[in-house]
């Protein structure tokens, strides 16, 4: 895999176009399962020197010769706004620093989950997973301090774990995974995609150089993995990926224990009602009902320890949350 590239490093028209690559907006470009930012800071880079581009001003056209006759042609590329680059500039170190206090943060928070659970901060590669549970929490607008809980109950951060009982960080299982892909009993894939579809394609589909979604002939989004066990095999080689699908498996539990509590019928036929009244906000819970939401859901994803839910539960309140602000599915 090849090594990230950070654009604070970088200078000048480089600079720039790294930024234009940050499909994530972290301030790393990096080659993972979704996206190529690497590749794409470098084909970028490379069009630039390429002849005949006709606006870069790396083009051998606009580099004066030795020969005192040679005259430049009468087209020059457009002048760059010093002051445009100089408010790019400050947004980029803004975002950056944004990321580095969010990510001290998440490793705060990390310390103390294994700390709770007797483990040995020295031996967990914090900033491995600060930088993974923020860019996933981020892009997914899920509150990081659920997600980093619940990795600490299933994983407690060991990288790579490939179990039978569960893979990746959040202990993805088969069942979970057979549920995202189209033709899913219960037509669950079209209850996915209402849930989070961004967060589904990311998973399921194959991506170009440039974070583009491949496409058949037929105009159709390409299947990443061809069966259930391989996204979840996959899971354990990426913890990234794994972050993703034990996401979006814990947001439809939440779901479900949404619509039991508000609709009558099984979850299959109320889940649609009960997205909409999520999103849309259209049913108000204090602290308390939200909490108990939250842990319903926990003990879905997680119904093997019986402590499992208000272990994590407890976690989210040493951590001063809010229950009755937390926002599951945006």
């Amino acid at each position: 895999m090849s090594e990230p590239i950070f654009v604070k490093n970088l200078k000048g028209l480089e600079r720039l176009i790294a930024l234009k690559c940050d499909k994530d907006g972290n301030g790393i470009l990096e080659k993972t399962d979704s996206f190529d930012e690497i590749s794409l800071f470098n084909t970028m880079k490379n069009d630039y020197k390429k002849e005949g581009t006709g606006s870069s001003i790396f083009n051998d056209k606009y580099i004066a010769k030795r020969d005192a006759t040679y005259v430049a042609p009468k087209f020059m590329p457009k002048p760059v706004r010093v002051k445009e680059l100089i408010n790019k500039a400050k947004e980029n170190k803004t975002d950056e620093k944004k990321t580095e206090e969010m990510n001290k943060n998440i490793s705060s928070i990390i310390e103390k989950e294994i700390k709770k659970r007797g483990g040995n901060v020295s031996q967990i590669d914090l900033p491995y997973w600060s930088k993974r549970i923020d860019r996933v929490s981020k892009k997914y607008n899920f509150p990081p301090e659920l997600l980093t809980a619940i990795i600490a109950k299933e994983s407690c951060f060991e990288k790579n774990i490939n179990s039978s009982n569960g893979k990746g960080p959040m202990g993805v299982t088969g069942i979970a995974c057979r549920a995202f892909f189209p033709g899913a009993r219960g037509n669950w894939n079209g209850i996915y995609k209402q849930m989070n579809e961004t967060l589904l394609n990311d998973i399921l589909y194959k991506k170009d150089n440039n974070g583009n979604f491949v496409k058949d002939a037929k105009g159709d989004y390409i299947l990443k993995y061809n069966t259930a066990e391989e996204l979840r095999d996959a899971c354990a080689a990426d913890d990234e990926l794994g972050i993703q699908v034990g996401l979006l498996s814990f947001e439809m539990h939440y779901v479900c224990a949404f619509a039991e509590k508000y609709y009558s019928g099984p979850a299959w036929k109320t889940a649609h009602k009960a997205i909409d009244a999520i999103k849309n906000d259209s049913i108000k819970m204090n602290a308390i009902e939200s909490q108990n939401l939250v842990e319903t859901a926990l003990k879905n994803y997680n119904s093997v320890f019986s402590s499992y839910a208000s272990s994590v539960i407890d976690s989210l309140k040493s951590q001063g949350i809010k229950f009755e602000e937390l926002d599951i599915i945006k």
